[in-house]
């Protein structure tokens, strides 16, 4: 198994680079970590659950829809819960600022509709994971203007605690108090929780005290200019809580910034030039007792505003690509690479917005209960469109069908909303990478259209009896099911010349799937895998879909839509209903799979699952073909559907 070989070794390579860089130790400043001890005291500051599947599920209201009483408590969950952790942000999203919630593997987004106040940034959530604090600010310049507001985790209206000038605020480790920077962004700042009582408590320095935080013995801890000359180059310090004994933790000429204590008030994070230079930033936590500073993030981002994750060693933090986007990412402190949770061409947290995660675990779905999410990733849009979700492709085919959609190719954002039929006939619509154009069948030929039905141009002619297709990245060959000479075979069409390879028809398996797909510039067929000579190079251990890193398969056990590792280790089910699944395919971001369902009805449906089992719903109302009476003849019925790669 040549492909999966180079997969494991891959692997094996990460992991002995993993070993090397814990023997042989990370930058000069770092030493080897104390031994972790059971429920460790703050040291003093230096002086798989599968969802039970409803086959007949509608498809979900829209993520727009509140669906949950904004006062209603939020329960936490196991912390082996699917869907445990979540992420407050803040995002440009929509053309405002708004909060929203974030799974913490980045699965899915949902906005929390918030009453009596605009453009809501840098929001904290309470040590009991029930209230956001969040600040208010004029969103052209990002500065404070209405003052520090308080809101219910499940949205609601939002009520001002503190009038006027006030933005970063913290709760304390008892939620009785926040603290913030104030006086136009110069100063540390602390009050009661209901907003009483406040307090300046670095009015007497000339320097610019921001971005306060919470140790975990109710001492504030903050980033300042106090001891740099030019008043550029930032330390992180530490104060009393009424503002006294002032100490600097970095004292280094480099700029230290934006702290953040880790929840268990052992280590703090924070941003440096001091590895890079002026320009950019790299993640660095600093040990109390042992005052070890160690580097993170190594990597060319500008990687701004660390926080940490109730476990106590991720850290989530944000970072600009180049053009402008902010995006979230995550990290374990001491993983060699971070993970990219938020793929939005919008403003995602950092600097200007901020973020947070959630102190404890809860179960999502109380807040986004019903509600497909609204795009993790970047999407490339069909022409045309100015939909932010990603849309699916697919055929319907009602010949013998009395309870189908009327056939033809539809396409509808993965969320199942903006349902709509194209001005084309034809099976097996896929997408070319570059989401403008789209590939079909009709009458046995391969078409070529634009991304909204128009156009369509007829590319083969060689009666060739195309059945399902797929077309590879470069956007110039198309791999088919075809059978010219009435035996199963398999051809490559090069989409510009119409030319056609006949691979043999000694490729195609003897029954089960027939449906070709690309893996690279590899082909898989059923099990096996070819290169583009027709060449057996590989074989997987089941029929499914590889997803695009190469690590998992998609696939079908035991009648139910399932993953396992590339090998077929670790299965995991992700449906438990009756019905019969089948096809599956991988979302762009390989959190979700698209389905058939064979529920027994005479139908043949389309759901849509996450793959870590916690939520499975109907795609669209209406069969897309005639279904079986019974089931395994159900993987035998596709006529096919495309998620935008």
């Amino acid at each position: 198994m040549k492909k999966l070989s180079r997969l494991v070794t891959s692997l094996t390579a990460l992991a002995l680079i993993a070993v090397m860089v814990s023997a042989c130790g990370g930058p000069a400043e770092e030493a080897p970590p104390p031994t972790p001890q059971p429920s460790p005291t703050p040291p003093p500051i230096p002086t798989d659950v599968p969802v039970t599947e409803d086959d007949a599920q509608p498809t979900p209201p829209s993520a727009d829809s509140s669906e949950q009483p904004a006062d209603q408590p939020i329960s936490p969950v196991p912390s082996g819960s699917p869907d445990a952790g979540a992420i407050v942000y803040t995002s440009t999203r929509g053309g405002g600022l708004g909060l929203h919630l974030l799974a913490e593997n980045g699965a899915y987004s949902a906005p929390i509709p918030l009453q009596g106040v605009d453009h809501a940034t840098w929001p904290d959530v309470s040590p009991d994971g029930q209230r956001i604090v969040f600040a208010a600010v004029e969103a052209t310049v990002g500065m404070p203007s209405a003052g520090i507001y308080v809101v219910s985790l499940t949205g609601g209206e939002a009520e001002r605690i503190i009038a006027g000038d006030g933005t970063h605020p913290r709760w304390s480790p008892d939620g009785t108090q926040i603290a913030y920077t104030c006086n136009g962004g110069t100063d540390i700042c602390r009050a009661n929780a209901d907003g009483s009582g406040a307090a300046n408590l670095t009015q007497g320095s000339s320097a610019t005290d921001a971005y306060p935080d919470w140790t975990a013995d109710g001492r504030i801890v903050f980033m300042s200019d106090r001891d740099a000359p030019d008043g550029v180059a930032r330390d992180i310090y530490v104060m009393d809580a009424d503002g006294g004994n002032v100490r600097n933790l970095t004292a280094n000429p480099a700029d230290d910034a934006y702290p953040a204590v880790s929840p268990d008030g052992t280590k703090i994070a924070f941003t440096s030039d001091r590895d890079t230079g002026i320009g950019s930033s790299d993640i660095y936590v600093l040990e109390l007792d042992t005052t070890i500073i160690r580097r993170v993030t190594v990597d060319d981002l500008w990687n701004q505003t660390p926080q940490w994750a109730p476990d106590n060693t991720t850290i989530l933090f944000a970072a600009p690509d180049a053009s402008g986007s902010v995006n979230l990412y995550s990290i374990g402190e001491r993983a060699i690479s971070a993970t990219q949770l938020t793929r939005s061409p919008a403003e995602d947290g950092g600097l200007r917005l901020g973020h947070a995660w959630l102190p404890f675990p809860i179960d999502l779905d109380q807040q986004t209960r019903q509600r497909e999410p609204d795009v993790s990733l970047q999407v490339r849009l069909p022409q045309g469109s100015t939909s932010q979700v990603e849309r699916i492709l697919f055929a319907v085919n009602d010949a013998g069908c009395s309870g189908c959609m009327e056939s033809g190719i539809y396409i509808v954002d993965a969320n199942g909303e903006n349902l709509e039929r194209l001005p084309v006939e034809g099976l097996y619509p896929v997408w070319a990478s570059d989401f403008r154009r789209m590939a079909f069948v009709a009458d046995g030929e391969l078409f070529i259209a634009n991304a909204d039905g128009s156009n369509p141009v007829q590319v083969t002619h060689a009666f060739m009896n195309l059945g399902a297709i797929d077309w590879d990245r470069s956007g110039n060959k198309v791999v088919a099911e075809c059978s010219p000479y009435g035996e199963p075979d398999l051809c490559l069409i090069d989409v510009r010349t119409g030319a056609v390879t006949n691979l043999g028809a000694s490729l195609m398996p003897g029954e089960g799937t027939r449906a070709p797909y690309w893996w690279g510039d590899d082909i898989v067929v059923g099990t096996q895998i070819f290169n583009q000579a027709g060449e057996l190079i590989d074989s997987l251990p089941g029929v499914g879909r590889v997803s695009a890193d190469g690590r998992r398969l998609a696939t079908i056990i035991d009648r139910q839509a399932a993953i396992t590792n590339v090998d077929g280790s670790d299965p995991t089910t992700l449906t438990n209903g009756p019905a019969t699944k089948g096809y599956p395919v991988w979302s762009p971001s390989m959190d979700r799979l698209l389905y058939t369902v064979a529920p027994g009805d005479g139908g043949l449906y389309l759901n849509v699952a996450r793959v870590d089992g916690s939520y499975a719903f109907r795609l669209v109302p209406g069969a897309i073909a005639a279904g079986p009476a019974t089931v395994p003849e159900s993987l035998e019925t596709f006529y096919g559907y495309s998620w935008g790669d």
